[in-house]
C-alpha cells in the first residue's frame, strides 16, 4: 500500500497475519507518494515478528526466487497488495 496507508495503519498491518506461517512483506507500493523514511518494508516485518508472525521483507525478485524453491505440497501461497504485486502472482503462475 501507499506509505500514508502504511504508516497509518501500520500496528494493524504487523498483526495481520499471526496466524500465518510466514509472510514476506514487498517493498511498499509508492504511487503518487515520496518516501519520507518513516516507514518501510523492513521496519514492517521487523514489528510483525515482534508480534509474533513470522515476517521478512523482501523485493519482488527476492519473492519470485523463494515463491520458485520453498512451497512444498500442499501448501498455500497468497499475493495481496497494491500496484504491481501482481506480477509476483503471475511470475508464480508461470513456474508452476
Amino acid at each position: 500500500h501507499l506509505y500514508s496507508r502504511t504508516r497509518d495503519l501500520f500496528e494493524e498491518f504487523s498483526t495481520a497475519f499471526t496466524d500465518a506461517d510466514e509472510v514476506l512483506i514487498a517493498p511498499i507500493y509508492a504511487a503518487r507518494e515520496a518516501d519520507d523514511g518513516s516507514v518501510s518494508s523492513a521496519l514492517l516485518a521487523e514489528r510483525a515478528n515482534g508480534n509474533g508472525t513470522r515476517a521478512r521483507a523482501a523485493t519482488f525478485a527476492e519473492i519470485e526466487r523463494i515463491f520458485q524453491t520453498e512451497p512444498s505440497a500442499g501448501d498455500v501461497v497468497m499475493t495481496m497488495g497494491a500496484g504491481d504485486i501482481y506480477k509476483v502472482a503471475d511470475a508464480l503462475v508461470s513456474h508452476k
